[in-house]
């Protein structure tokens, strides 16, 4: 589920987590990876009930979940407390953290992006360049936003979803 190569993907990951009894969903590794499988379906409701229960890389999900409530600076924080992160978890991790950054007007943010984009590979880079384009196009940097927009593209082939709206995008008015 960490690496589902596309949303439908996830999705479909999603259906198959359904048939799994309550009492089974909250034992072993199954609450990160119903975690996994909300963020990659965009399934937060998922992701809520996940994060009920306590795994390595919660505070992740955590964040995530805050982060679509637009609070930015508790983003941050949640991220201090987790300390290091290993693997997709630390990717996640410093995607959210450069997201917050940018949102709050930090001057590291773009440094922050850039070890974000550092850390990431295959659909992950893609996604870490999505959401660059996306904060840049909340700032109206358009022009920077279009080349981020582009790059998404080029490692989001594969995921009809991102790369859509990757490509929606690139006409920024």
């Amino acid at each position: 589920a960490q690496r589902a190569s596309s949303r439908l993907a996830a999705v479909q990951w999603r259906g198959l987590c359904e048939r799994v009894p309550a009492e089974v969903r909250v034992t072993g590794v199954w609450p990160e990876a119903l975690a996994w499988v909300g963020w990659r379906a965009d399934d937060l409701a998922l992701v809520s009930e996940a994060i009920r229960v306590e795994f390595p890389g919660r505070a992740v999900f955590v964040a995530g979940l805050v982060a679509e409530e637009q609070r930015w600076g508790q983003v941050l924080r949640v991220l201090d407390e987790a300390g290091e992160l290993p693997g997709p978890a630390g990717v996640l991790g410093a995607q959210l953290r450069a997201g917050a950054l940018f949102e709050l007007g930090d001057p590291g943010a773009e440094e922050a992006f850039a070890r974000a984009l550092g850390a990431a590979s295959g659909r992950d880079l893609g996604l870490v360049w999505l959401d660059l384009a996306y904060h840049r196009s909340r700032v109206r940097q358009d022009e920077r936003a279009r080349e981020a927009y582009a790059q998404a593209l080029v490692w989001l082939r594969g995921d009809a979803s991102s790369s859509t709206l990757a490509y929606a995008n690139l006409g920024i008015a």
